[in-house]
C-alpha cells in the first residue's frame, strides 16, 4: 500500500501519540525535502553523457497517483519550447505500469524501459510498448470519437 505525503495535520495527530511539541513536527513536515520527487538532477557523469542544456528529472513514481502528480507538473519543468519528454523507466512487476503513464502519456516521446536488477519487473520492451499504445490510443480516441458524431448526424 502506497502511502501519501505526511501533512501538518499528520504531525499534530503523531504529535498527541507520541508525546511530543506539535510545532517541531509540524515543520518537519512543511519542510521535508523528498528526493527522487521531480528532483532535478545536479552536474555530474549522468548528465554530462548528455548534449549541453538537456535537463534530466528524477522522478521514483510507480503508481497512478504519482502519474497524474508528474503530469500537473510538466508544464512548469518542461518549457513550451521544450516539449521532448524522452522516459527512462523501470518498474517491478507488483505495479501499475498503465496507470502510472496515462496522465502524462501523450506528452512522452520516447520511452526507454530498462531492468530493475535484483528484482521481477516489467520487461523493458513491455513498458516502451505500452508507452506507444497509451499515447497512440489516446490521440486516436478523439479522433475516432468525433469521426462516430459526424457520421451520425449525417445519417
Amino acid at each position: 500500500m502506497d502511502a501519501d505525503p505526511v501533512t501538518g495535520a499528520d504531525a499534530l495527530v503523531l504529535s498527541a501519540c507520541v508525546q511530543m511539541p506539535s510545532l517541531p513536527l509540524i515543520a518537519a513536515a512543511d519542510n521535508a525535502r523528498w528526493p527522487a520527487r521531480l528532483q532535478r538532477l545536479s552536474p555530474g557523469r549522468l548528465t554530462a553523457l548528455l548534449p549541453p542544456n538537456v535537463p534530466v528529472w528524477l522522478d521514483g513514481g510507480h503508481n497512478p497517483n504519482a502519474g497524474e502528480a508528474i503530469a500537473a507538473s510538466l508544464d512548469p519543468v518542461i518549457p513550451a519550447s521544450r516539449r521532448s519528454l524522452v522516459v527512462v523507466m523501470g518498474m517491478l512487476v507488483n505495479k501499475d505500469p498503465a496507470g502510472f503513464l496515462a496522465p502524462f502519456a501523450e506528452r512522452i516521446d520516447h520511452l526507454i524501459g530498462v531492468p530493475v536488477s535484483g528484482h521481477e519487473h516489467h520487461a523493458p520492451a513491455a513498458l516502451a510498448g505500452l508507452a506507444m499504445l497509451l499515447a497512440h490510443a489516446l490521440f486516436k480516441a478523439p479522433l475516432f470519437m468525433v469521426v462516430g458524431i459526424i457520421d451520425h448526424e449525417a445519417g
